[in-house]
């Protein structure tokens, strides 16, 4: 079975942060991963997620305004992963594990630092 993990990545455009995270999905068996505060342009998303996500399915929350906060990748041989919502403050999913056929809802959500932009989460 493969693991679901969320993490805070707090930045993810460093090469050598990519190359950390590779291991790190590997020794602990991630197939769902949930990365907070990317801080990656949209400009450079498919570059960064080719690095640090090779054959792997991925979604994200960046808009041309807002660098990436929420990127959610999933081994297409482990996960389905459908993607229900995704704002500024939380990415929602419905999401299949292959090998056991449940089905869930997960929900990875960013916390703003100030306290008047989380009014709206």
């Amino acid at each position: 079975m493969n693991s679901i993990v969320s993490r805070n990545i707090r930045g993810l455009n460093w090469p050598n942060k990519q190359e950390d995270i590779r291991p790190f999905l590997h020794n602990n068996k991630v197939g769902l991963l949930g990365l907070l505060e990317t801080k990656v342009k949209k400009e450079e998303d498919n570059k960064v997620a080719a690095r640090t996500f090779p054959r792997w399915m991925w979604q994200h929350n960046s808009t041309p305004n807002i660098k990436g906060r929420i990127w959610i990748a999933w081994k297409q041989r482990s996960y389905k992963v459908k993607v229900l919502k995704k704002i500024e403050h939380l990415m929602q999913c419905y999401t299949t594990q292959l090998s056991t056929n449940k089905k869930f809802y997960i929900t990875f959500v960013y916390g703003m630092n100030q306290e008047q932009q989380r009014q709206h989460l």
